[in-house]
């Protein structure tokens, strides 16, 4: 192992794009047979995939965490040294036409903490920059380094030599239909389910085939499944009949999610104080808070899963509301907060 340095750890992942990309690509396995089929062949047949390990750290800036995820393996280079294989995951919704800057000086982090951990070393290792876009619509981006300064042919030599050049690979959801993504059925998955995010095809048969979803581990298809509840916008019951045509074991097993569960409970909640008012009308009104009950728990169980302590203000201020479509918005804004302060400060004023 390359190791990198103890001062620059893996950052707390809040957003679900991110656990769900380093659910199923922090896995060397699926990583690799995914880079395998993207890069050019002559680089891809020169590593030694077999032998690719996870490194840790991340090197992104601290003002693109919120848009951006990265992963960094080494592998053996055949024959000689070794590749540092950068995976960048963009899930920003607008393309970013310095990119390859944003690239080099990640890269550069990488070359400096590996000199920091090899003081010895007579070379650097070649890194190989890798950008998976989710995206809805094609990134008309530079993908050469170069092309930042000139349009393509148009510097001479003398030029040139002047400037650093890379060519990053940038793969691109948008330009992928379901049936194309190939690798694992870990890493097929994961990918669809991120290109539906932008397309809102949550429903498609290819994501919800029982042939793929029974080659997933449990915990792929328990991140999976979360992400779907906390990013899409359709009805728990067609979730719940998507996941029910699987006939999956395993699929039964998550149609009783944290999410199921509370709504359950606001359901018996609701209906047990129903049944103490004894009147029809009643009924409705305690299923009605049973749901609402449910709702304030699982919005503060997000916020004090993701951020700690919830303060007793905010308690207070979600026991004053009593609509459920408010508190189903909470609880998706709960789940994208970038931190507790904006939550507040953005939903509860």
């Amino acid at each position: 192992m390359l190791g990198m340095p103890e001062a620059e750890p893996d950052p707390p992942i809040h957003q679900p794009h991110d656990k769900l990309f380093k659910s199923s690509f922090s896995n060397p396995i699926n990583t690799a047979a995914f880079l395998k089929l993207v890069l050019p062949e002559r680089l891809a047949r020169r590593i030694d995939w077999e032998r690719m390990i996870l490194e840790p750290g991340s090197f992104i800036d601290s003002q693109f965490r919120h848009s951006e995820s990265d992963l960094l393996f080494s592998a053996p280079l055949e024959a000689e040294g070794v590749a540092l294989v950068y995976l960048l995951f963009e899930h920003q919704r607008t393309e970013d036409p310095w990119m390859a800057l944003r690239l080099l000086g990640y890269m550069v982090r990488i070359w400096q903490a590996y000199l920091r951990r090899h003081p010895d070393a007579k070379k650097l290792p070649v890194v190989v920059p890798v950008v998976l876009a989710q995206n809805a619509q094609r990134w008309e981006v530079p993908v050469r380094f170069r092309d930042l300064f000139w349009k393509p042919g148009q510097a001479d030599a003398a030029l040139l030599e002047c400037v650093p050049d890379f060519a990053l690979r940038l793969v691109q959801l948008a330009e992928l239909p379901f049936d194309k993504i190939e690798g694992t059925a870990a890493g097929v998955l994961i990918l669809r389910v991120m290109k539906a995010e932008q397309t809102g095809q949550w429903l498609d048969p290819l994501i919800w085939d029982a042939a793929l979803l029974s080659q997933v581990p449990q915990e792929v298809l328990e991140a999976m499944l979360l992400y779907v509840l906390a990013c899409a916008e359709i009805e728990a019951e067609h979730l719940d009949a998507a996941l029910a045509r699987t006939r999956l074991p395993a699929a039964e097993r998550l149609r009783m999610t944290i999410a199921e569960q509370l709504i359950q409970k606001g359901r018996k909640q609701g209906l047990e104080q129903g049944l103490e008012q004894g009147l029809e009308q009643g009924l409705e009104q305690g299923v009605a808070e049973g749901a609402c009950v449910a709702l304030r728990e699982a919005v503060v169980d997000i916020l004090s899963a993701r951020f700690g302590d919830v303060p007793f203000s905010v308690h207070e201020r979600l026991a004053t509301i009593s609509d459920s479509v408010v508190l189903k918005a909470l609880h998706r804004a709960a789940v994208r907060a970038p931190s507790l302060e904006s939550f507040i400060e953005s939903q509860l004023r």
